[in-house]
């Protein structure tokens, strides 16, 4: 649709003008349009790129909003466990920008209703302690 094509002539720009930060960015867009239209192959793609491009440039908000849509697109996929963690970090992590923040307040808030309360504490405390470039190098490495 209209917001995909929209992207990708966003990404072709940030591309040719060597805006790596800006390329990392328009891809966690893609991520959300093609999740948002359960296109889960093609939204890890965007996110595991946005995120190798982010880690790259050292944009540390870019790259906790494409673990945020990482953990989005795992809850649509059944992965709760690892998705609670993923919110977690990007919760508790200082470089996380107020947008992301929010969403992942809003993704805990419907996911913890679905998790039995102690397992859930379990599950978001082990997040929190997780550590930004432990986790990025695991999911590079299995990407």
């Amino acid at each position: 649709g209209g917001a995909r094509r929209y992207y990708q002539q966003a990404l072709e720009l940030r591309e040719n003008l060597g805006d790596q930060r800006g390329v990392a960015s328009v891809l966690n867009n893609l991520g959300r349009v093609a999740d948002i239209l359960e296109e889960f192959p093609a939204s890890r793609e965007h996110f595991i790129r946005a995120l190798e491009t982010g880690w790259g440039n050292n944009a540390i908000p870019v790259v906790l909003d494409s673990l945020l849509g990482l953990a989005e697109l795992w809850l649509h996929c059944g992965s709760q466990a690892e998705a609670v963690k993923l919110l977690a970090l990007v919760v508790s992590h200082a470089a996380s920008n107020q947008e992301s923040v929010a969403r992942a307040e809003y993704l805990i808030a419907s996911i913890s209703k679905e998790i039995a309360g102690e397992d859930f504490d379990v599950l978001f405390a082990s997040g929190e302690k997780l550590e930004l470039d432990q986790i990025v190098a695991e999911i590079l490495s299995t990407s």
